[in-house]
């Protein structure tokens, strides 16, 4: 398959009306937005959005553990720092969305109580 937009990053000459020709440089394309903030705005319940993120980002942890098992790279602690730093951040923020307080049971029953009955 041709790659059109494989040259579309290539610096061109250009002619000024003195006849002296210059490099422009391309200009680089806009990233589009985050992945994150799309899904946020798709209109999607809340549930089924963070169910997505959880999903996303352990496809992308396992992804990385393997890229990492099959480089023989090493020790692999400050990947699992990361990745539980990471996983705190996503749930924090998605105790935030649900409008949950920290140590509040406003999403539900709170595990210790939950203990003392069973």
């Amino acid at each position: 398959m041709a790659r059109h937009s494989m040259y579309d990053e290539t610096p061109k000459i250009e002619h000024d009306g003195e006849g002296k020709a210059h490099v422009k440089k391309s200009e680089k394309k806009k990233e589009p937005a985050k992945r994150e903030e799309a899904s946020a705005s798709s209109g999607l319940p809340t549930h089924v959005r963070h169910a997505a993120e959880r999903r996303d980002m352990h496809s992308r942890h396992e992804m990385e553990h393997s890229v990492h098992d099959a480089s023989n790279a090493g020790s692999k602690s400050e990947m699992h720092t990361r990745h539980i730093k990471e996983k705190k951040d996503m749930f924090t923020r998605h105790e935030k969305d649900t409008g949950a307080t920290s140590g509040s049971n406003d999403v539900g029953i709170a595990i210790k109580d939950i203990r003392k009955g069973a």
